[in-house]
């Protein structure tokens, strides 16, 4: 059995690798009108468009009012352009950040403190609120946190996610040792792995633990939702300059109005977004409510 388990586990390592290899290569971008984040295109630096506020962002709960933003037109009513590079993994749009694509984008706080130096030349603009809950497959027996070691806990590589991990193994007197960690950076792929029962528990956050749980899988009972931080940033370089400063005022402005339109319009304004950007099942993304 543990001999399966090791298989398994250097298994989803190479997948995990190669996808996330594969991610690193380019980000998906948002256009004004079109939702649709399967069609790649490259990322405008500023050497070939001056105009454009360019932006890192992961499907999450704290993103969706800029996608939103963007889908229904609120940033070209405010005069502003803005490009959009969407990334499957919160890792993929970290490295972004670090590189000369984007202005600046939304961050990993428990990464971006490991970075240290690398991430000073940035300034945190606002703060996000991304929650967290342990989630198991379906038909995995057990109820105290002991019954975990030795089992296929996903993860993510220096990130808030496998903080948590090792806090909340550490309750039960689990040691971080004590259980394969296969690195699954890629939210959705997490998620949808889970729930085909191909490892047995992660954290996961808004919405895909509606995904996984849409398929069978089981928040962990006991287990109290987890919140951390997740830090928009832009580089202070950027910053400096008035116009760059401009942008980024109207973009803030409407990223404060989406969030009112999503409060106010409920389900009807982002389920569709759910949907083509976020790809999530009707099935699921019918469920989820912006709070």
């Amino acid at each position: 059995m543990k001999t399966n388990n090791v298989l398994t586990s250097c298994l989803l390592l190479s997948v995990s690798c190669c996808l996330g290899f594969a991610s690193c290569q380019s980000g998906k971008t948002e256009s004004a009108a079109v939702a649709d984040t399967s069609h790649v295109r490259t990322v405008p630096t500023a050497s070939t468009d001056t105009n454009l506020l360019r932006v890192a962002v992961v499907p999450d709960y704290d993103c969706l009012p800029v996608y939103y933003a963007q889908r229904s037109g609120i940033y070209r009513r405010l005069g502003l352009q803005v490009h959009l590079a969407s990334y499957a993994s919160q890792m993929d749009c970290d490295t972004a950040l670090l590189g000369h694509t984007v202005d600046g984008g939304m961050a990993d706080s428990v990464r971006w403190a490991a970075w240290g130096k690398r991430a000073s030349s940035f300034r945190t603009m606002w703060k996000g609120n991304r929650r967290w809950q342990f989630v198991v497959r379906a038909g995995l027996r057990g109820k105290e946190i002991r019954t975990l070691r030795g089992r296929t806990l996903a993860t993510a590589r220096q990130a808030t996610e496998d903080h948590l991990l090792t806090d909340f193994l550490k309750q039960g007197g689990v040691e971080r040792e004590a259980v394969y960690r296969p690195q699954i950076n890629d939210l959705r792929l997490r998620a949808a792995m889970l729930a085909d029962k191909q490892y047995d528990g992660a954290f996961l956050s808004w919405p895909y633990v509606a995904q996984a749980r849409q398929r069978g899988a089981r928040v962990w009972k006991g287990a109290l939702p987890a919140s951390a931080p997740t830090l928009f940033v832009m580089k202070r370089s950027r910053l400096e300059s008035p116009r760059v400063k401009k942008q980024w005022e109207l973009f803030e402005q409407g990223r404060r109005m989406a969030m009112d339109s999503l409060r106010i319009k409920g389900p009807a304004a982002y389920t569709a977004l759910l949907q083509q950007t976020y790809r999530l099942p009707a099935e699921v993304a019918d469920t989820l409510r912006y709070q």
